[in-house]
């Protein structure tokens, strides 16, 4: 192809787009949020109200929540599913 063609079709795609993108971000809901995984060791665990609160010590404690109960010990390392969330201003770590 041509250098001409080549460029008629990027500003072709970049007008379509762009657009689309923007669309596109209203279908999307904000509190989805990425999955990722937790490392570290269990400095305290316990459970209230059927919610069992987990801090796990990375670098910087992070409490991990539980709606669950589930059997975590301070000093047990552990390997944590689940997604960051931020409530009261203050970040946890929702366990799945």
């Amino acid at each position: 192809m041509e250098e001409k063609t080549l460029l008629l079709i990027a500003i072709i795609v970049i007008i379509i787009g762009l657009p689309l993108i923007a669309i596109g971000k209203n279908f999307v809901k904000e509190d989805e949020r990425i999955m990722t995984v937790l490392e570290g060791t269990v400095t305290s665990a316990y459970t209230t109200k059927g919610v069992t609160i987990v801090s796990v010590m990375p670098k910087k404690p992070i409490p991990a929540v539980f709606f669950e109960k589930v059997n975590y010990t301070k000093g047990q390392d552990v390997k944590i599913e689940g997604k960051l969330h931020e409530y009261k201003n203050k970040i946890e770590f929702l366990g799945e």
